[in-house]
């Protein structure tokens, strides 16, 4: 009997999302622009917003000034978000049954960064944006946990690791 032998020429790795932050309320709002992220609790909560990549509390919407962007108004289950990775275009997905959802990078066909959420997730919105002092961009996947709730209940961070090309 002859001895089987395989090469590979190539070998490739999926890193590893880095979990930066993630809440859950019965209903939250989120506003975004470049270098900060605000969450607060849904329209009518007297409990104060706060910028979690930041530690700051805030009132119950967006300090004033230009350039907030509201996020994951609506939900879009098929959401995805495109960007560039290392001068490559990328794009952002959750995948999987929703009881067990799968948040993936994809550069070109192959997945260059993937991490699990945790717990069950219906999308509600998909964002890839710098959202605080730290370089490199963020993933901001806004979701609910019940299929029937039609705004946002929950907001999950994901940083993308340098390694990811």
């Amino acid at each position: 009997m002859s001895p089987l032998l395989l090469l590979t020429l190539t070998a490739q790795a999926t890193c590893p999302l880095v979990p930066a932050f993630e809440t859950l309320d019965t209903a939250l709002r989120a506003w975004w622009r470049p270098g900060e992220l605000f969450v607060a609790p849904g329209a009518g909560d007297p409990r104060p917003g706060f910028f979690p990549l930041n530690s700051r509390l805030e009132g119950t919407a967006p300090p004033a000034g230009e350039g907030w962007r509201r996020l994951g108004e609506r939900c879009d289950p098929a959401a995805t978000a495109t960007f560039t990775l290392h001068e490559r275009p990328a794009v952002a997905t959750l995948e999987g049954e929703w009881m067990a959802p799968i948040l993936r990078v994809r550069v070109g066909e192959r997945i260059a960064a993937e991490l699990p959420l945790g717990h069950p997730a219906h999308l509600c919105a998909l964002y890839v944006a710098e959202a605080d002092a730290t370089p490199g961009l963020e993933i901001l996947v806004l979701w609910r946990n019940q299929a029937e709730v039609a705004v946002p209940q929950g907001i999950s961070v994901y940083r993308v690791p340098d390694a990811a090309r």
